[in-house]
């Protein structure tokens, strides 16, 4: 079994966006002991608000990804299940940012949905392509339906 997420999903996953709440939250107490403008402190914390929300968005949906021959491994660090190869429909990844955010489309529902999305792991000088762990996925897909049809 070969894993695709990063090693950091659960950093990105829990830990990211409770510091980043946390830290907004302590800005929040430094600026409220200061003699600072209402219209400042609010500001803050409508961008805070934002911020951990978009944050939170982007991050709580991605999973830990593994794959062998046959299935893909998918875990959300409560529960892990299996999927079959043959109910890959499409895998597309984003370009932007690192780590690389690859979204997997499922012909049918599973327990996590009809869109598997990960960070894939880290790749060293990764400019504008496509992360390996896409063509990974469809080689072994391509692979798999070949040997089913055998």
């Amino acid at each position: 079994m070969q894993r695709l997420s990063t090693s950091r999903t659960y950093f990105y996953k829990v830990v990211l966006p409770i510091a980043v709440t946390l830290m907004y939250l302590g800005v929040f107490i430094f600026f409220t002991s200061l003699e600072i403008a209402l219209i400042g402190i609010v500001s803050f914390i409508v961008s805070g608000i934002i911020f951990s929300f978009i944050l939170l968005l982007n991050l709580y949906s991605i999973k830990k990804v593994s794959i062998d021959d046959d299935f893909l491994y998918v875990s959300n660090f409560k529960k892990e299940i299996e999927i079959p190869l043959s109910q890959i429909s499409s895998v597309s990844g984003n370009i932007w940012g690192l780590p690389r955010k690859i979204t997997i489309r499922l012909n049918e529902p599973s327990v996590f949905g009809k869109k598997i999305t990960f960070l894939g792991y880290h790749v060293f000088f990764l400019f504008f392509t496509t992360h390996p762990a896409v063509e990974e996925i469809r080689n072994k897909i391509v692979n798999n339906s070949k040997a089913n049809s055998e």
